[in-house]
């Protein structure tokens, strides 16, 4: 086992077993409850819509108040943010027409974020991106 930077909120390994490479994540299930299933959620998403390469998920769950996630490994390559920038744009236009937010809420870092959805993308952006922050910041 290799432990990784993974931020302040997880702890990140590579682990290499007879079966190949798996990137492990884990931190306190308590205090970010559903923080995984989540993520693995958006991963999914990102991938369907987009075609993008990101890593399988191979488990999520939790054990003894410690969430896990449990990724394919990808070896990483030189970033093509360019591409990667047309790529996810594309994957939101085509959500055009539709209700804009998610059937389910996640995090952005160790904050809980929702994705309630709105007939706009501008009553959802400011409504579940911006006020929250500024209520955050204000203690409103």
């Amino acid at each position: 086992m290799h432990f990784v930077g993974g931020g302040s909120i997880n702890r990140c390994a590579r682990v290499q077993t007879d079966r190949g490479q798996y990137f492990i994540k884990t931190n306190d299930a308590l205090r970010f409850p559903g923080m995984f299933e989540a993520e693995e959620k958006g991963l999914n998403l990102i991938r369907e819509l987009s075609g993008m390469k990101v890593p399988e998920v191979i488990l999520v769950g939790t054990a003894d108040n410690t969430s896990y996630l449990i990724l394919e490994f990808l070896e990483q390559d030189v970033p093509c943010w360019k591409d990667g920038g047309f790529i996810l744009a594309n994957m939101h236009s085509m959500m055009r027409g539709k209700m804009f937010g998610l059937d389910h809420n996640n995090y952005i870092g160790s904050l809980p974020q929702s994705n309630t959805q709105h007939a706009t993308w501008q009553d959802f952006y400011s409504q579940e991106r911006i006020f929250p922050q500024i209520k955050l910041e204000y203690q409103v």
